[in-house]
C-alpha cells in the first residue's frame, strides 16, 4: 500500500499549483500505461499531436503483465517508453519492458514498436477513429495486436468532459502468446480541467484510474487493475515542433 499512498500525497500537493496545470483535451490526450495514447491499458481514437515527444515509466504488477514469469522474486514489469507524434495522422511508441526482480537473463528487456494511424478526426458528430498495430515486427510478440478504436467527447460544462471509447482487437500472427486486447474493449473518462477519472474494460477485466496533469508537461497515472492491484506511472511531454 505504500506506493499508492505516496502517489496520492504527491498528487494532492500538485493540485495546489492551480496556475501551473494544463487542461486535458482531445488535442492533448492522456497516455496509457504502455505509452500510447489511451486510457489505462486500452487505446483511444485520439493521437499524440504532431511534433510532440513524450517519455515515461510505468509499473505493471505481477498477475497483470504480458511477460509472465514464474519466479519467487519476480514482482511485475517495469515499462519504459517514448511516444512521438510524427505526422498529423501517425503516432509511434517504442516500449521496453523488463521483469522486476527476475534473476534469469532477460537482456535489456522486451522491445516492441506500437504504430497508430488516424482514420478520421473528431468532428461535431463524427468520432475520432484510429487503427493500431502493436508489436507486429517483434520476435516474441507479447503485445502483438491489431485493432480499430473510436472515441467521442461530450462537453458537460466549459471545464468538464465525458470521453467514451470503444474498439475491437485481434491477432495478425496467430502463434504469438499475446492475450492483450483480444476482443471488444471500451473506456469512459470523466475529465475536469487537469484531472481525469477513468474506467475501462480491456477485453478481460475492469480497471479504474486517476490521471493528473501538472506543470503543463508532467502526467501522473494511478491505476487499480482488475480492481485488485495497484499500478501507475509518470510521463513528461515536450513539443519538438511549433
Amino acid at each position: 500500500m505504500k506506493r499508492p499512498i505516496r502517489f496520492i500525497l504527491i498528487a494532492l500537493c500538485c493540485l495546489s499549483f492551480g496556475r501551473l496545470v494544463a487542461q486535458l483535451s482531445p488535442e492533448q490526450p492522456q497516455r496509457a500505461l504502455y505509452g500510447n495514447t489511451g486510457t489505462i491499458l486500452t487505446p483511444t481514437g485520439y493521437l499524440s499531436p504532431d511534433g510532440q515527444l513524450a517519455f515515461g515509466v510505468s509499473y505493471i504488477p505481477q498477475g497483470y503483465t504480458q511477460i509472465n514469469r514464474r519466479e519467487p522474486l519476480w514482482r511485475g514489469d517495469r515499462v519504459i517508453y517514448a511516444n512521438l507524434g510524427l505526422l498529423p495522422f501517425l503516432e509511434i511508441t517504442f516500449r521496453l519492458t523488463s521483469p522486476d526482480g527476475s534473476k534469469n537473463n532477460f537482456g535489456i528487456g522486451d522491445r516492441s514498436l506500437f504504430l497508430r494511424g488516424r482514420i478520421t478526426k473528431e468532428k461535431k458528430i463524427l468520432p475520432a477513429i484510429a487503427i493500431g498495430l502493436h508489436d507486429v515486427v517483434g520476435v516474441v510478440g507479447y503485445h502483438h495486436v491489431a485493432y480499430l478504436v473510436g472515441s467521442k467527447s461530450f462537453a458537460l460544462s466549459p471545464s468538464t468532459q465525458l470521453v467514451l471509447s470503444a474498439g475491437y482487437g485481434t491477432k495478425i500472427i496467430k502463434n504469438v502468446p499475446n492475450t492483450y486486447l483480444q476482443g471488444f474493449f471500451g473506456s469512459a473518462s470523466w475529465r475536469w480541467k487537469f484531472v481525469s477519472l477513468n474506467a475501462e474494460y480491456d477485453a478481460k477485466k475492469v480497471n479504474a484510474a486517476l490521471y493528473i496533469r501538472v506543470l503543463k508537461k508532467i502526467d501522473f497515472h494511478l491505476a487499480y487493475l482488475d480492481l485488485k492491484k495497484w499500478s501507475g506511472g509518470v510521463s513528461m511531454q515536450l513539443k519538438l515542433l511549433k
